[in-house]
């Protein structure tokens, strides 16, 4: 949808913003894409690996996913 999109677009502008690469995986989890939401925490993750909520998040997402 259009939200991805635009979180998309943020998250080329701004690849170093973890906090984008959230918001893609809210947009892509709405979507029902929770393999794509998944990949979208595990870069928010990558750029901050101490985060609870994006460890958290990306566990959520792996058990929705198996």
């Amino acid at each position: 949808g259009e939200a991805a999109t635009v979180f998309e677009l943020t998250t080329i502008a701004f690849p170093r913003s973890a906090n984008a690469f959230d918001s893609l995986a809210d947009a892509y989890e709405a979507q029902g894409n929770l393999a794509a939401a998944f990949a979208s925490v595990n870069a928010a993750l990558a750029l901050q690996p101490d985060n609870k909520s994006f460890k958290k998040r990306a566990g959520d997402l792996l058990q929705k996913l198996n």
